[in-house]
C-alpha cells in the first residue's frame, strides 16, 4: 500500500492532519511507511493531483475524489475541522486492504450494529462476509429495519447475537459503534476501528445514524476503477457537447428545425418569442402538460443552450425561480447568453454535476429534465439527487430516451452514447430507479416510439433536424446496422412522479437519504436506494 501526506507549508492544521494521518496507519497497517510531500508550485499540484493542503493519498487516490476539483494550492477545509476526520482516513485504507470479513460490534445489537450490517450487506462486493453482534444482544429494534426498508433493504431475517456465537475465522475487520456504553472487544488479530455512535432514540437519530455509517460504508466499499471510468465519461460527453453549440450547422440545430421540433413535442407558439441561439439537444418538451404553477421553483438537469429554463421561466413568473445545472462550460455561457437576450430575470445556470447537485436539500418544486439522465453513467446517484434536492410534494417531469434489447456494440460506442442511445436503459429499469429513491405516483405520461427516420435523425448528423451530437465519424454502413438493430426499440418517454411527505413512526413509508454534506444529517434529505 502506498500512502502519501501532501502539503503546503503556508496552510494551517498541517501537523494535526498528519498525526491523525499516523495514528490511523500504526493501527491498521503498522508496516506501511508514509510518505511526505511538499507541494510549492502549480506545476507540482498538477504532478501529484494536489487538491489542497493538507492531502492524504491512498494508492494515488484523494481521500475525497472528487473529478470537478482542480488540482490547485489552496487550504482545505474538510467541512469546517479543517483536517480530514479519523473515520475517512480509516475508511480510505481499508478500501485499500479489502476486507472479506466484517463485524459490527455493539452492546445489544439491536440498533447501530444491525444498520451497520444491513447497509454493508447491499455495498459489499461479492466474497466479503458481513456480520454483527454485541456483548448484550436482546433483539432488533423496529425502527432500525424501518430505516433499512427506506434504504431498499430488507432487515427482516437479521437477528441479535452474540459475539461469542462469532468464529473469528470469518472475521477479518472489526467496527465497534458504542457511543457512551463500553464496547465489547473481539479476540484475534483484526483490524479494528471505532466509530462512534450515539444510540438512537428517535426516528430522526435512526436515520442518522444509518445516513452516517452509509456515508463511511461507501468509502470502504468504493470502486475506484469504476468512478475513473464514469469520470472519462462525462468528459468525453461534455466535449462533444461543447463541439456540437459552437458549432454552426447541422447536428442538434435548434427546436425550429422540423424533425426535431415534431419528435420534442414543442408548438410553434411555445417556439414563437424563444432565442433563436437557444437550441435544443432533448428527445422531449418536459414543460408540455405539466403543472408548473406561477412562484415556484424549478430545476432543470443538463439545462443546455436554455430553451427549457426560458419556458418554466415564463411558467413560475417574476414571484418563481428557475435553475439550471449543466458541467459543459460553453453550453453554460450559451444559456447565460440567451437567458440575457430573452430578458428574464428569474433564471439561474450554475456549473455542476447531476449526480451530486450544487442545490440545497428539500428546495425544489419541480425537476425537470430532457434527455440527460440517459448520458450519466452512474444514474442511481441522479436519482438519489433528485430525491434529495425536491420538496416534500415536489414533482418531475422528465423525458427521456429508453432502449430495450441494446446489442453490447452499440453500448460499446462513444458516439452514440453522446447521441442519447447507448446509454439509455430500458423502460422497465428507469420506472425501478424511480421507485427505489422514493418517488411515488410513478408513471409514463407519453411516449414516442422511434420509427427509421426518426432513428436516423439520432445517429445521423447529415439528417435535416437531427439531435445527434456526436455521429460525424459513424460510416453510412453502420450507421445503417445500428438503424436495423434499434428499430422499433428506442423511444422517449417523459416520465412524472412525486415525493411523498413521510416519517419513519407514522406511515413508515420511504423518505431517501442524500450527498448533501454541507447540511448536518438532520437537515439531510433522506437517499435513495430502496
Amino acid at each position: 500500500m502506498k500512502i502519501q501526506f501532501l502539503y503546503f507549508d503556508k496552510c494551517p492544521n498541517t501537523e494535526t492532519a498528519y498525526s491523525r494521518l499516523e495514528e490511523a496507519v500504526s493501527e491498521l497497517v503498522s508496516d506501511t511507511a508514509i510518505e511526505k510531500i511538499q507541494v510549492a508550485t502549480e506545476e507540482a499540484a498538477q504532478k501529484y493531483n494536489f487538491y489542497g493542503s493538507p492531502s492524504i493519498h491512498i494508492d494515488g487516490m484523494d481521500l475525497e475524489y472528487d473529478s470537478a476539483r482542480q488540482p490547485s494550492i489552496s487550504c482545505r477545509l474538510y467541512g469546517n475541522e479543517g483536517v480530514p476526520p479519523k473515520w475517512l482516513i480509516e475508511a480510505s485504507i481499508l478500501n485499500a486492504l479489502k476486507p472479506k470479513g466484517l463485524l459490527f460490534l455493539c452492546v445489544n445489537n439491536s440498533a447501530r450494529s444491525q444498520i451497520g450490517e444491513g447497509i454493508a450487506r447491499k455495498l459489499a462486493p461479492a466474497g466479503v462476509r458481513v456480520q454483527s453482534a454485541g456483548s448484550k444482544p436482546t433483539s432488533v429494534r423496529p425502527e432500525a429495519i424501518a430505516v433499512l426498508s427506506e434504504l431498499g433493504i430488507d432487515a427482516s431475517k437479521q437477528s441479535s447475537k452474540n459475539a461469542s456465537q462469532i468464529n473469528p475465522a470469518t472475521v477479518d475487520t472489526v467496527i465497534t459503534l458504542c457511543g457512551e456504553e463500553e464496547c465489547p472487544l473481539f479476540p484475534g488479530e483484526v483490524h479494528r476501528m471505532h466509530w462512534e455512535l450515539p444510540d438512537p432514540a428517535s426516528p430522526d437519530a435512526f436515520r442518522r445514524v444509518a445516513d452516517e455509517l452509509k456515508k463511511r460504508l461507501s468509502i470502504l466499499f468504493a470502486n475506484n476503477a469504476e468512478m475513473k471510468e464514469a469520470d472519462s465519461i462525462r468528459s468525453q460527453v461534455s466535449s462533444f457537447y461543447a463541439r456540437s453549440i459552437q458549432s454552426s450547422g447541422g447536428c442538434c440545430d435548434g427546436p425550429k428545425a422540423g424533425v426535431l421540433s415534431e419528435m420534442a413535442g414543442y408548438s410553434e407558439n411555445e417556439l414563437s418569442d424563444i432565442p433563436d441561439g437557444a437550441v435544443s439537444f432533448g428527445c422531449g418538451n418536459p414543460l408540455a402538460f405539466s403543472e408548473v404553477k406561477e412562484g415556484q421553483v424549478v430545476l432543470d438537469l443538463g439545462s443546455g443552450a436554455g430553451i427549457d429554463l426560458i419556458m418554466a421561466a415564463k411558467k413560475v413568473g417574476s414571484k418563481g425561480r428557475v435553475i439550471g445545472i449543466d458541467m459543459t462550460d460553453e453550453m453554460i455561457a450559451k444559456a447565460r447568453k440567451n437567458i440575457a437576450d430573452s430578458g428574464l430575470q428569474n433564471i439561474e445556470v450554475r456549473k455542476g454535476m447531476i449526480e451530486k447537485m450544487p442545490v440545497e436539500s428539500a428546495s425544489i418544486d419541480w425537476v425537470i429534465s430532457n434527455c440527460v439522465i440517459n448520458l450519466s453513467p452512474e444514474k442511481d446517484k441522479v436519482f438519489a439527487e433528485i430525491y434529495r434536492v425536491l420538496k416534500p410534494g415536489g414533482r418531475i417531469s422528465i423525458s427521456d430516451i429508453v432502449a430495450a434489447e441494446m446489442p453490447d456494440s452499440v453500448k460499446r460506442n462513444m458516439e452514440l452514447y453522446a447521441s442519447c442511445i447507448a446509454g439509455a436503459i430500458s423502460e422497465e429499469e428507469y420506472l425501478a430507479e424511480l421507485k427505489q429513491c422514493g418517488l411515488r405516483d410513478v408513471l409514463v405520461a407519453s411516449r414516442l416510439v422511434y420509427d427509421r427516420n426518426q432513428l436516423k435523425s439520432l445517429v445521423s448528423s447529415e439528417t435535416s433536424g437531427g439531435c445527434s451530437c456526436s455521429s460525424e465519424n459513424l460510416t453510412d454502413e453502420l450507421k445503417n446496422n445500428i438503424i436495423t438493430a434499434l428499430d422499433g426499440k428506442v423511444a422517449s418517454l417523459k416520465f412524472s412522479a412525486l415525493k411523498p411527505s413521510s416519517s419513519i413512526g407514522t406511515d413508515l413509508e420511504p423518505s431517501c437519504c442524500c450527498s448533501d454534506e454541507s447540511k448536518p444529517a438532520s437537515y439531510k434529505g433522506r437517499c435513495c436506494e430502496q
